[in-house]
């Protein structure tokens, strides 16, 4: 298969053929056009049919997306490709085995709403243990299985996928996604589960997309010498297809309040010069930070400037991007202590320096909230 607009790994991704496939795509590497194009792949040359694909994501958002992307290239019977997430999909799996009692009694008749989603996993997982028939007519239907943003599965939906996807029959598995960037270990992820994959499933083969399409050549650079100080993860070399573009800087001030008014005044600065308001993000570790930040913005008139946490940044790309207090105790969180909980911090800071394409800024206030910090030891790995 030879398309220009994709480069050698894209393209191997893409032709994979019958078999489990790991694909390990860094950041704003086109995983999603990766994947839509495979899936067009899998009907069009590998002769599957539209209604024997199921595809797999973590919200229902995400799943839109990538439905509407992959209808918009105008296959045949595209509309057949199910797409869904892991709840909805269960639910299914559930409403089908047990009748209207499943979503009346249980969860409600759309679980995508429901609080108790970890329960219904759990009844799926004992219907699919307790029932061969549902099992195998699941198998049977669904002979290709696609799931994006892997790094975010937990221990139980992984143990439901290798039921309906046994590793020992070389299924037609596709997994995506990024180590790196799994940052949800407080709703059980695992991004273990994905560094272990192919040990699971037998003759899986990887491919890295490791060409980054949004980020210049410096902020890519910054953000590879912080990632790898992890040691848990798929190692990755990934470069800038945009060159020397990018602008990073890490800035420090008196206080808190001297860092926030830079930080404002610069961004004035950068709208006079015309940068877009809503191509700017300011990004925090969590929820109690910015207040007076926002009060600032809102003086000088500024309501567009994106102001969110690492988490919600997740997925999202900005022109300009500011890391605001990066000290420790706040980045990382001074409740991470063990190795492990620095390495999920370090994947955070690393997904918040991975949102900017073009200017990078990562500053603190010598002292915060009364007392003096130290910096952020992530910013210093990013100096080394």
């Amino acid at each position: 298969m030879r398309d220009k607009r994709f480069n050698e790994n894209q393209l191997r991704a893409i032709s994979g053929g019958e078999g489990p496939l790991l694909i390990a795509a860094g950041p704003g590497s086109g995983k999603t056009t990766v994947l839509t194009h495979r899936i067009k792949y899998i009907i069009e040359e590998l002769g599957a049919k539209p209604g024997s694909i199921l595809v797999m994501t973590f919200s229902r958002a995400a799943a839109e997306e990538m439905k509407e992307r992959f209808l918009g290239m105008k296959i045949r019977d595209a509309d057949k490709v199910c797409f869904g997430t892991f709840h909805s999909v269960f639910f299914g799996i559930l409403r089908t085995a047990y009748g209207s009692m499943a979503p009346g009694y249980i969860f409600g008749e759309d679980a995508e709403d429901q609080i108790r989603f970890d329960e219904m996993l759990k009844l799926a997982e004992e219907l699919l243990k307790e029932r061969e028939d549902i099992c195998k007519s699941i198998r049977s239907r669904y002979r290709w299985i696609l799931i994006d943003e892997f790094q975010d599965i937990d221990d139980l939906q992984y143990e439901i996928v290798r039921l309906i996807a046994p590793p020992d029959t070389h299924p037609n598995i596709t997994v995506v996604g990024d180590d790196d960037q799994s940052i949800y270990a407080f709703r059980g992820a695992n991004p273990r589960i994905m560094m272990n994959f192919e040990n699971d499933y037998q003759g899986t083969e990887k491919v890295i997309l490791d060409v980054n399409y949004r980020s210049g050549r410096e902020i890519v650079s910054a953000a590879s010498k912080l990632i790898e100080h992890n040691n848990n993860r798929i190692r990755k070399t990934i470069v800038s297809a945009r060159g020397n573009v990018s602008d990073v800087k890490i800035l420090e001030f008196e206080d808190t309040r001297s860092e926030y008014e830079y930080l404002v005044s610069d961004i004035e600065q950068s709208v006079r010069s015309g940068g877009r308001e809503n191509d700017i993000a300011v990004l925090h570790r969590n929820n109690m930070q910015p207040w007076q930040l926002t009060c600032l913005l809102k003086e000088r008139k500024l309501e567009n400037v994106h102001v969110m946490t690492f988490h919600k940044s997740k997925g999202l790309e900005f022109s300009e991007v500011w890391i605001i207090d990066a000290c420790d105790g706040v980045t990382p969180d001074r409740k991470a202590v063990t190795a492990e909980d620095i390495e999920e911090e370090r994947r955070l800071f690393y997904v918040a320096m991975t949102r900017a394409r073009d200017r990078l800024r990562i500053c603190r206030g010598r002292i915060h909230r009364s007392r003096i910090t130290k910096r952020s030891r992530f910013t210093e790995e990013v100096c080394g």
